[in-house]
């Protein structure tokens, strides 16, 4: 099924409208919806109201990407969107990773058309085609990729957390660094204050040479 092609009058609160800006593959992304009146959303799903396991897919401006709809979620379509119902012998979720994947994308990237919207058309959409193993082996293979992607969600957390526990050590060891702490320091060293006084000093004797320069040469 496809979105009516409008733009629906948003409220502050209401019922869920999913358009493209809210979805990431696999995902609604709920905290970007935006909502529309209890009216507005009659309109909307007039033709099929969505339900859990539906599968939507943005055709237009972040083309291919789909998420799967979850349950006890009153939502619509907004513009861009279409939605999918798997039959009894296809898994939503495998349906789902399906058009997500590679197979699916090589179809539709040559059929995008328009330039000042690109979009693929409903009607190249349906004539698609995914391959179909028995249900068990579907089972099988989104059991697979989601423990492949929590694995991947795990390393991506933990190299976050690295990345955060590096900037830490870098910068104590840069606040060592000018502290003095990073090597054995000798009794005998002068303090960097006294150090620092003498450049300052160093630095005032040569502008003053510089502008006793400049005043001679202005003077002949």
């Amino acid at each position: 099924m496809d979105c009516l092609h409008s733009t629906p009058k948003f409220t502050s609160q209401g019922k869920y409208c999913v358009d493209t800006t809210c979805i990431d593959p696999g995902k609604i992304i709920f905290e970007k919806a935006r909502f529309v009146s209890e009216e507005t959303y009659e309109d909307r799903v007039r033709r099929l109201v969505p339900k859990a396991n539906d599968i939507l897919f943005a055709r237009e401006g972040t083309i291919g990407t789909a998420a799967i709809v979850p349950k006890d979620v009153e939502l619509c379509l907004g513009q861009r969107m279409m939605m999918f119902r798997a039959v009894s012998e296809v898994l939503p979720e495998y349906f789902m990773y399906s058009i997500l994947s590679p197979v699916f994308e090589r179809q539709w990237k040559p059929k995008i058309v328009g330039t000042t919207a690109p979009h693929v058309n409903i009607g190249d959409l349906v004539l698609m085609s995914l391959p179909l193993p028995p249900l068990s082996e579907q089972h099988f293979i989104v059991s697979e990729i989601e423990r492949r992607f929590s694995v991947a969600d795990n390393t991506e957390v933990t190299l976050e957390s690295n990345l955060k526990r590096a900037a830490r050590l870098r910068q104590s060891i840069l606040k060592k660094a000018l502290r003095g702490q990073l090597v054995p320091q000798d009794p005998n060293d002068e303090p960097a204050s006294h150090l620092l006084e003498r450049i300052r000093a160093e630095r005032t004797k040569q502008v003053d040479k510089n502008n006793l320069k400049n005043r001679q040469v202005r003077g002949k």
